[in-house]
Formats: structure tokens, C-alpha cells, sequence
């Protein structure tokens, strides 16, 4: 079982009060920066947060730019602002951990592999469920220059009635703006793709096959295209969802970054 750990968070102006960024510090020497995805929070990852701050790690969980509010707000950010705002938190921590460690979910691993190519004191990166090649790739990537003309706005299809119906109150939408899917596949295409040969420190890949967003595919491409480093695992979990902490292989998922992590 799980234990609920203390949280520090911090308010952010216009953001629900469950989508914002907290930190568990207990003066531990490694510390993990989680990295929530693409129109998600730092929600998505407390039970992730609790288990990792359980077993002597500091955990600090940023709320990326223009996320946890409305989709006002998230249109005024874009991934430049994402890349940055996660390099800052890094930045921010050099020095006062013997290792750093980023754990990106979904869009956070694309964002966590591009921030260690200009961060060379992270200790290593694990990903989870890491979107490169999406469940709708083909419709999705002929219908973008259309919708970029004709429409403000992309439904998730993907969501129940359920997960509908409580989106406000972690501040999320069933519905993702046209700009920002735009600056969602501009990453991936321009950093993700082009970059990851680049990438020089040890990286877990982790991914489910019947991930209803993200292909598993993505996961073998990054990992077949990691090619800089030789310390690379990739694991393809059955009976899986998209977020590592609601599926019923999670004890599996978080034993496996709890070993990378402390192998390292």
C-alpha cells in the first residue's frame, strides 16, 4: 500500500486548485522531477509522487505553462514555453542533489528527453507511454491543416462520460486547442524525432499496447532511434492504459523506475 505523503504546493493564479504544482522534500540526496502531458497536471502523478517520496526521494512536480485552467490560458503557451519552463525547475535544483532523475508521462518523457540534451547533470530519464506516433496518426496528421483553417478546437474522442464529467476540477477539457495540438506535433516532429540519437543518458521506456492515445509504436521508435545511449530498456506491458498510475500493471511500472532509479 501506497502511503500519502506530505505535499508542499503552490498556488497558480487562474490554474484548479488540484492541478497545482507541488513538491515533497525530505532532505533526501536524489531527487525526481515528474513531468505530466499534454493538457494534463501534476495531478496525474501524485500516486507516482507518494511512492517514489516513500522510498528516499525528494519529488518536485511542475505545472507546465498554460495548463491546469482554461483554454484561454492554454493557448497563450506553446512548446517552447513547455521546454523552458521544465529546464528552469531543473536548473533551479543543480547543486543541492547528488542525482537528478526525470520521469516524463506521456508528453512529458518528449519534453524530459529534449531538456537533457542542454542538461548534462540529470542522472537519467525514464518514459512513460511516450507519444510519437498516435493511435489516430494518419487522420490526425490529414485533418490538422484543415482544422488549422476551419476549426478552433480538437475533441478527445477517447474520454467516457465519467472522465468528462470531472475535467474541470482537475483543470482539464475534453476539448484541446487547434494551436496547441499544433505546437504538440511541432515538438515531436522537430525535436523529439530529429533529437533523440542525440540523447546520452541512461533512459527507461516503458508502454502499454492498449494505450488508447499513444501507440506503442512510439516507444519502439524512440527506442529503436536512441542510438547515443547504450544503457536503454524498453518495456511493452499488456492490459494497460495511458497513465501509468491508473492501469492494473502499475506496482509493475513503478517497481521497474523505482529499480532504474536506484540502479543508477
Amino acid at each position: 500500500m501506497i502511503v500519502a505523503q506530505e505535499k508542499i504546493f503552490k498556488e497558480v493564479s487562474g490554474a484548479a486548485k488540484k492541478a497545482w504544482p507541488f513538491q515533497i522534500k525530505n532532505g533526501n540526496k536524489t531527487l525526481a522531477i515528474l513531468v505530466h502531458g499534454f493538457t494534463g497536471t501534476p495531478y496525474d502523478l501524485w500516486i507516482l509522487a507518494d511512492f517514489l517520496a516513500e522510498n528516499d526521494m525528494d519529488v518536485v512536480v511542475p505545472l507546465l505553462p498554460g495548463h491546469g485552467g482554461s483554454m484561454a490560458m492554454l493557448l497563450q503557451a506553446n512548446e517552447k514555453d513547455w521546454h523552458q519552463a521544465l529546464l528552469q525547475v531543473v536548473r533551479e535544483n543543480f547543486g543541492k542533489y547528488e542525482k537528478i532523475f526525470l520521469v516524463g508521462y506521456s508528453f512529458g518523457a518528449n519534453l524530459s528527453l529534449e531538456v537533457s540534451l542542454v542538461a548534462p547533470e540529470i542522472t537519467a530519464i525514464v518514459s512513460l507511454g511516450i507519444p510519437i506516433i498516435m493511435r489516430s496518426e494518419k487522420n490526425i496528421r490529414l485533418l490538422l491543416p484543415l482544422a488549422k483553417i476551419f476549426k478552433k478546437t480538437y475533441k478527445k474522442t477517447w474520454l467516457s462520460e465519467e472522465e468528462e464529467s470531472s475535467l474541470e476540477e482537475f483543470g482539464k477539457h475534453n476539448y484541446i486547442p487547434i494551436p496547441n495540438l499544433v505546437s504538440f506535433y511541432h515538438f515531436i516532429d522537430e525535436y523529439t524525432k530529429k533529437n533523440a540519437h542525440k540523447v546520452k543518458h541512461p533512459v527507461l521506456v516503458i508502454h502499454s499496447r492498449d494505450d488508447v492515445i499513444s501507440s506503442p509504436l512510439s516507444s519502439e521508435y524512440l527506442f529503436e532511434h536512441l542510438t547515443g545511449t547504450k544503457d536503454k530498456h524498453l518495456f511493452i506491458l499488456n492490459r494497460n492504459d495511458h497513465n501509468p498510475v491508473d492501469t492494473t500493471r502499475r506496482d509493475f511500472i513503478f517497481t521497474k523506475t523505482l529499480q532504474f532509479i536506484k540502479s543508477h
